[in-house]
């Protein structure tokens, strides 16, 4: 799944996909009681982020990409389309 590295990425993504909702691959979890976290699912440093509200990661651990470029926090099992990601080459 795709792994967002910035403005223009996410932008791109959102023009090609318009007002649809897809899950991007990235995840949260929590770290302690209180700081929650998120991580791409390829383990690439994740120095972009677009978060739209609050991380909650108490029953969402999936990441979604909105119409207007946000990200949120979802439950899994949603049933969403996701956007996957291949190497140029």
């Amino acid at each position: 799944m795709v792994a967002i590295s910035s403005e223009e990425e996410n932008g791109f993504l959102t023009s090609t996909f318009g007002s649809s909702v897809h899950f991007i691959g990235a995840y949260v979890f929590d770290t302690s009681n209180v700081h929650v976290s998120a991580m791409w699912v390829n383990e690439e440093p994740m120095n972009y982020m677009n978060w739209g509200g609050q991380i909650t990661s108490s029953t969402h651990h999936c990441v979604k990409l909105t119409g207007d470029g946000q990200w949120y926090t979802s439950d899994c099992n949603d049933p969403l389309y996701f956007i996957c990601e291949k190497p140029l080459s």
